[in-house]
């Protein structure tokens, strides 16, 4: 019936438990309505909020299950949040204020500091992660490339950028479609990769390493 059922909390009859997730650090994560797509690369381009059902937010949850709302639009969507290394600010992709495209914002973890490192209306940004070097990577639609085959639609690259969103560098090179960002923890990017060149359908959308700086792509 779609109701909502709350997780059992163990630790309420476990004192060792409940000593333990004490000490645990809160947790950053947003809310709302399912994105729905027409395949899971075309997902930056293409997402819709189920039931056309706009509002997001941005929330803290503490040990102690209390929960602190750090940002909330009811004309906006968030498509993904990543933490910073230092656990003080947050990159995430907003639509923000119904806008066609999804840029990338910034903010820190108490709810200060919004601002925007992209704005291309254009062109869709999306995916960013922190890298060691200060810089921040993610995908882009605003290199004019777009798919040909199946599902046509833009093509999102990799991209890196300064902690401002100033010098913006492409680094893939892609007919379809690269997403789903993320980094190792030897600092090289991982990314899904939606490719049809010499490949069967298991295979289309295998994972990919590179360097920051361009260097060494590589199936993973």
């Amino acid at each position: 019936d779609g109701a909502f059922t709350p997780p059992v909390d163990y630790s309420k009859d476990d004192p060792a438990l409940a000593a333990e997730v004490a000490k645990l650090p809160p947790i950053i994560f947003f809310t709302g309505a399912p994105l729905e797509s027409g395949a899971i690369p075309n997902a930056v381009w293409q997402s819709h909020p189920r039931g056309d059902a706009w509002g997001c937010s941005i929330r803290v949850r503490n040990p102690d299950g209390t929960v602190k709302t750090i940002f909330d639009e009811p004309d906006s969507l968030i498509f993904d949040l990543t933490l910073s290394f230092d656990a003080k600010r947050v990159l995430f992709t907003m639509r923000r204020h119904r806008a066609p495209a999804w840029q990338i914002f910034e903010m820190n973890v108490d709810g200060t500091g919004l601002r925007p490192l992209t704005d291309t209306p254009g062109a869709h940004n999306a995916s960013p992660a922190y890298l060691p070097s200060g810089r921040i990577a993610f995908v882009s639609s605003r290199e004019p490339r777009h798919h040909t085959v199946c599902q046509p639609g833009p093509s999102t690259l990799v991209h890196v950028m300064d902690a401002d969103g100033s010098n913006v560098r492409r680094l893939s090179s892609n007919t379809l479609s690269d997403f789903s960002l993320g980094v190792l923890n030897d600092g090289r990017l991982l990314y899904s990769r939606w490719s049809y060149v010499d490949w069967n359908l298991t295979y289309r959308q295998s994972l990919w390493t590179q360097y920051p700086d361009g260097r060494q792509m590589a199936l993973w």
